[in-house]
């Protein structure tokens, strides 16, 4: 079966409410020069800036990914008497943003006591108003006419609520003219109006505000999306890990914000990940290993808590992890020594994953063992017997890129790994007896030794630059 989740010790577990210590802290790694994402983990040299700590897990503020509402006004310069209160008109412009619920009621008038004498410096009058506010805009000049196209000060769906007011007020009653909507034309978004155009109302709502989410939890939702269940917090300290990876790298995030991707389980499947094997020194592809029935997986061990590798002095050429056995690979089909790769899910850009720790990807068999033996020759010492049904759990850590290459790209949660180097540093697998010791006879021999798929650095995508 597969499984991953990311139910770690990173986080604290209950209800999550913003500004309190269940909003906890996380490490925001980021580096322009990953070309994958677990590669943004792995500093380039020892000078490399350490990652910045950011507070609120669940509450960061929305970015740049999210789009702002808008809404442009068109005023001409034939009308320019209406907008200023010359020539006996009794009527000057008012232009009001009122995002009330986010930034605030920002609102500009001509002044008749004082009021702009040529249509630019109304234009430059206008500008100079909203340049002291947070309201965002862009203008676009054409022959009588200048559009303003003002932004929402409220990132996101939220700013769709923000509206533009445009009216021609009375300078002797005060009260909003009914020719408002002929002398100037108002549109929602970003429709540019023109003298033309049939007569537009003098209030709009601003529309085209998106949010791209950018945290784990939904507190639109209902109360049970945001409880964190206690009793799941730290589940990956039972499961193994690669040397690079700890338990508070899982941030018992909500992948989806929809309840089910803190931790998610899969009947059999044979889905797995492109591998990077490729072929051996003969041209011949290697065969597929995913874990499926009747393959055989061979099985290395693995050096815990060994971070260096060879050929640094002290190095281990071991299968470095961080909990576990070690590695396994393929020993069966007609090219041996393919690595073991499998796929759990994966997540389009258009559903907005939000990843800022990491999710751990399972996959777990139940195997059939042949005699084991251990030490060498003088002091040979049988461990088990074989025919032993037993659990192997390979798993692999997996990251959201935050970098421009890596952003948009789809999240797989899957892992590949083999003890000539695939995966390691982030995967990792382990065997589990099983209570009472099960049994099943085979008649099959023990396979024979083969030796694991290179990992070619040649082909390896951290050399791949287009």
């Amino acid at each position: 079966m597969d499984f991953y989740t990311t139910m770690g010790t990173g986080a604290v577990g209950g209800l999550v409410r913003r500004n309190t210590l269940k909003d906890v802290g996380y490490s925001n790694y980021i580096s322009n020069s990953a070309l994958i994402a677990s590669g943004e983990r792995v500093a380039l040299s020892p000078t490399q800036a350490l990652p910045q700590t950011k507070i609120g897990l669940f509450t960061e503020v929305l970015g740049t990914g999210s789009e702002r509402a808008s809404a442009t006004v068109t005023i001409f310069s034939p009308f320019f008497d209406f907008y200023s209160n010359n020539n006996g008109s009794d009527s000057y412009l008012r232009i009001e943003v009122d995002d009330s619920s986010g930034k605030g009621l920002f609102t500009y008038q001509v002044d008749i006591n004082s009021a702009p004498a040529t249509y630019n410096d109304l234009i430059q009058e206008i500008v100079t108003f909203f340049n002291g506010t947070p309201v965002d805009f862009v203008t676009e000049e054409r022959t009588t006419s200048v559009s303003f196209t003002f932004f929402s000060p409220t990132l996101g769906e939220e700013g769709n609520k923000t509206t533009l007011n445009v009216s021609l007020q009375s300078a002797s009653t005060g009260g909003a003219r009914s020719d408002t909507g002929i002398k100037t034309k108002l549109f929602s978004g970003g429709r540019v109006g023109s003298s033309y155009d049939n007569p537009t109302l003098s209030k709009v709502n601003m529309t085209g505000g998106k949010t791209k989410p950018v945290n784990a939890i939904s507190f639109l939702s209902d109360f049970g999306a945001r409880d964190i269940d206690i009793s799941l917090v730290g589940l990956t300290s039972r499961l193994p890990l690669g040397i690079l990876v700890s338990d508070h790298d899982f941030m018992c995030e909500d992948v989806l914000r929809d309840g089910s991707t803190r931790l998610q389980t899969f009947g059999s499947k044979l889905t797995s990940l492109p591998s990077s094997a490729g072929s051996d020194e003969q041209g011949r592809p290697y065969t597929k290993i995913t874990g499926g029935a009747g393959e055989i997986l061979h099985m290395g061990d693995g050096d815990v808590l060994s971070y260096g590798a060879f050929p640094l002095a002290g190095g281990t050429k071991k299968y470095r992890v961080f909990r576990g056995g070690g590695s396994v690979y393929g020993g069966s089909g007609d090219v041996k020594g393919a690595p073991l790769t499998f796929l759990n899910d994966s997540f389009s850009e258009e559903l907005n994953p939000v990843l800022k720790g990491s999710v751990l990807a399972c996959r777990a068999m139940l195997v059939r063992n042949f005699e084991e033996t251990a030490f060498n020759a003088q002091n040979l010492s049988v461990r088990s017997y074989g025919d032993e049904i037993q659990l192997l759990i390979a798993t692999q850590a997996v990251f959201k890129g935050k970098n421009e290459r890596l952003s948009n790209l789809p999240l797989k949660i899957g892992g590949e790994m083999s003890p000539s180097g695939f995966g390691e540093g982030f995967a990792c697998a382990d065997r589990f007896r099983v209570k009472g010791l099960p049994l099943m006879k085979g008649n099959s021999q023990a396979p024979e030794d083969n030796e694991p798929a290179k990992l070619s650095l040649d082909k390896s995508i951290f050399n791949i630059t287009n």
